[in-house]
């Protein structure tokens, strides 16, 4: 039901334009109250309330039928090149490959609707096994290839697995020896006959590794083994996948804590990758796009692979995990024309090139998403990179992934210091704690509604229903929407720190720290305080050679920000706590500042003035 509810419009006492509302969260929720209308008498400020209608229709396709689609229209281009594999696959070829996994896959016994782990770094093997997921009306359950033990368990366990398709290893990480840990049944089994108490649902294991594994099929093998009727009856089934049922799950960051499994639809994951793609330019000329971010992320998976698989560009993976150095011999080899990562990842590309000496001339676009950039960076990107255009994301897997977008006519302060606007076919409006709009520039929720909602957080309904209220999406992050349609992230609601009653929202006074000539990345977090309640901590990577104490932070910050806000607290480290994603944990970072103020280690700047 809308939260605004038009009874009377000429009710109030004064005979003041309005509506009455019913209030839409917290201790009055349900209680009707009068609202003036937005712009009329009182000259009331307008509310946080947009709806970006879209240009073009929404796609009613799987992402099965969007391949087939693809490959009927651009059969012979070129849709992948794994660099560092020395593999390249043709629209069709890519196809032909998917459909024979799919048929190979139900040949094992598996059916629409079982979910599948997928689990390894980016690969050729990963991206067809998504697409023969797809094809066969199965969930791809995506798994972060650093998963250990403990994680490893926990998402398997949690999605109900009737497969997983695994790599051999990356990064030391020995895929079938953790599965032997959990499923200690694999490795004394016949391929297909896996019992495991501890994953009940789990029937087949399938390796992608050259050699046999005790317990797991080939991937190799499966891919080969299947006929030409049953790959016929495989495309026959793919015909009759349902847009609206589930496409994939896609495990939350872990920012926070345990991940949850996000349910996202077919038809969310091809409409999102549409509308970015279009936003990007890519419908303008054929693109090659050099992917750095993990597949297993919505940003591999569906900001990149999905738009790419939309406007039959051409994906460039150039390595099975991240190297900086790596990414721009391809970039150069390839000559592609859009890069993606995130913050991080562009700190470490930018160093590389000015390491190597290497000229880039080829970019149009880079996007990045997952954190803020400094105004100071967009320039040091431009100049370094030889970039057209940058071009900052923002959304969440709740939302299937963008929801907020920069354009081709952003300025530089516009990039830097907001996500763009809206995206198309898609509502935002920004709440209060009530669940009550606030007007345009207050900061509030973000609440999102359109065809990028998730379906549900499988198995968890409690924490469904209070993020899924009434059709909106709950974001919880801490954002600003502009009266010119701009959006700008304040910060997590859940990282916010409450300082002798002040709320303070650390995303603001990290954009100060990050000014400093010295500070190449700073993370603020609240550490316990007796008289406060709370004070704040910087979490510092300084450049080669630097020094920064809290006492030089507040000389710096003195007269920048108000001195409440002033961190109390600094800490010098090596490298910041990160998801695969590359997103910052802050409850690490918070726990190993907790555990150094109790020793006494944390740099204080009042102790340092005495």
């Amino acid at each position: 039901m809308s939260s605004r509810v038009m009874l009377r419009l000429l009710g109030s006492p004064s005979g003041a334009r309005g509506a009455y509302k019913v209030l839409c969260g917290g201790a009055h929720r349900g209680r009707l109250v009068w609202r003036p209308l937005s712009g009329q008498a009182g000259d009331t400020p307008r509310l946080s309330y947009m709806h970006m209608p879209g240009s073009d229709p929404l796609l009613y396709l799987s992402l099965g039928q969007l391949v087939e689609r693809t490959a009927l229209q651009h059969g012979q281009r070129e849709a992948l090149v794994a660099v560092e594999e020395g593999v390249r696959l043709t629209y069709q070829q890519l196809l032909e490959k998917a459909d024979r996994l799919a048929a190979g896959l139900i040949r094992l016994g598996l059916q629409p609707g079982d979910r599948v782990a997928l689990w390894g770094p980016n690969s050729w093997r990963w991206i067809v096994t998504k697409i023969a997921l797809a094809r066969a009306g199965m969930v791809s359950v995506d798994m972060n290839p650093m998963y250990l033990e403990p994680e490893l368990n926990h998402c398997l366990s949690l999605a109900r697995v009737a497969a997983v398709v695994a790599a051999e290893n990356h990064r030391g990480v020995d895929f079938h020896g953790l599965l032997c840990n959990v499923v200690p049944e694999l490795p004394r089994s016949d391929p297909g006959t896996i019992r495991s108490a501890a994953l009940p649902d789990l029937k087949v294991v399938v390796t992608m590794a050259d050699s046999a594994k005790p317990g797991c099929f080939n991937f190799d093998e499966v891919l080969s083994s299947t006929s030409a009727e049953e790959v016929a009856e495989l495309q026959a089934l793919s015909r009759t996948v349902c847009p609206d049922s589930g496409s994939y799950i896609q495990f939350s960051s872990g920012t926070t804590g345990k991940p949850k499994a996000i349910v996202l639809s077919h038809m969310s994951v091809v409409n999102n990758g549409y509308f970015n793609g279009k936003r990007f330019g890519m419908h303008e000329k054929h693109h090659s796009i050099l992917l750095q971010n993990p597949l297993f992320h919505v940003f591999g998976s569906v900001v990149v692979l999905s738009a790419v698989l939309n406007h039959s560009a051409t994906l460039v993976l150039p390595t099975v995990g991240y190297d900086p150095a790596k990414s721009i011999d391809a970039a150069l080899a390839e000559q592609c024309s859009v890069m993606t990562g995130t913050p991080t990842m562009y700190v470490d590309l930018v160093g590389a090139v000015e390491k190597k000496g290497a000229r880039m001339d080829s970019l149009d676009l880079a996007v990045t998403g997952g954190a803020p950039i400094t105004p100071e960076f967009v320039r040091r990107m431009k100049s370094t990179l030889g970039v057209k255009r940058i071009c900052s994301v923002y959304g969440l897997s709740e939302t299937t992934a963008v929801v907020f977008q920069g354009t081709k006519d952003d300025t530089l302060e516009q990039t830097a210091a907001t996500v763009g606007r809206l995206c198309e076919n898609i509502e935002a409006k920004v709440v209060d704690p009530d669940g009550n709009m606030v007007p345009f520039g207050t900061p509030g929720e973000l609440w999102i509604r359109g065809y990028t909602n998730m379906l549900e957080y499988y198995q968890n309904e409690k924490a469904t229903r209070e993020t899924l209220v009434n059709g909106w999406v709950r974001t919880g992050d801490k954002f600003v929407i502009h009266e010119d349609g701009f959006g700008r992230i304040v910060g997590r609601l859940k990282d916010m720190v409450i300082r002798g009653g002040e709320n303070i929202y650390p995303k603001e006074v990290e954009d100060i720290l990050t000014t400093h000539p010295d500070i190449a990345e700073a993370e603020v977090v609240g550490v316990p305080d007796e008289r406060m309640g709370e004070e704040l901590c910087a979490c510092l990577k300084v450049r080669d050679g630097a020094t920064v104490g809290s006492i030089h932070l507040r000389q710096f910050m003195d007269g920048k920000i108000a001195r409440y806000k002033i961190p109390r607290y600094s800490i010098t480290l090596p490298d910041f706590p990160k998801t695969q994603s590359g997103k910052i944990q802050k409850f690490k970072l918070r726990e190993t500042c907790v555990a150094l103020l109790s020793q006494g280690k944390l740099d204080d700047s009042r102790k340092s003035q005495k």
